[in-house]
């Protein structure tokens, strides 16, 4: 596989926003809960101490629920989460240096937090349609500037 390859496969969202088509109890929710849910939780994850793991393995019962109750193929959802596993590692590389007696597990708590915030962002554009998560941007009053940008950078991200 080329490179060029992988990253379109790496970037490409339109397979999990197909998964959005899918009927099921959550693809029904009204996605202004399911947004301020993802943001919450998002919230939860990233406050949570960075020496807690069991804070965060706890946490991860969200994502757990979420994959068991629904018809979500869950390779597919993790098959996206590489970029966001490399980066966390290439940020807390240096922990276990600066940190010689926590590092480590401050370094895995930072792996865990971005895959599960990443994990949670994927869930929610593979149960609601962007053009709903936009439409709840909308009636948060965000900015509409904002909301075209983030509807454009989803649609045109596999170009790049």
């Amino acid at each position: 596989m080329t490179t060029q390859k992988l990253i379109h496969a790496l970037l490409n969202l339109s397979e999990i926003e197909a998964l959005s088509s899918q009927s099921h109890w959550l693809t029904r929710l009204h996605p202004l809960a399911k947004l301020l849910v993802t943001v919450f939780y998002i919230f939860m994850v990233t406050a949570s101490p960075k020496y807690s793991l069991q804070t965060v393995i706890l946490l991860a019962s969200y994502p757990v629920f979420i994959m068991a109750a629904t018809p979500i193929p869950a390779r597919t959802l993790l098959s996206k989460l590489i970029i966001p596993a490399f980066f966390s590692i290439s940020l807390g590389l240096f922990n276990p240096i600066l940190d010689p007696a926590y590092g480590w597990l401050s370094l895995l708590t930072l792996m865990i937090k971005a895959l599960l915030c990443g994990f949670a962002a994927l869930l929610l554009v593979a149960t609601t349609k962007v053009e709903d998560i936009a439409y709840a941007l909308g009636w948060l009053r965000f900015p509409k500037l904002m909301t075209t940008l983030f509807l454009l950078m989803f649609r045109y991200i596999v170009l790049f």
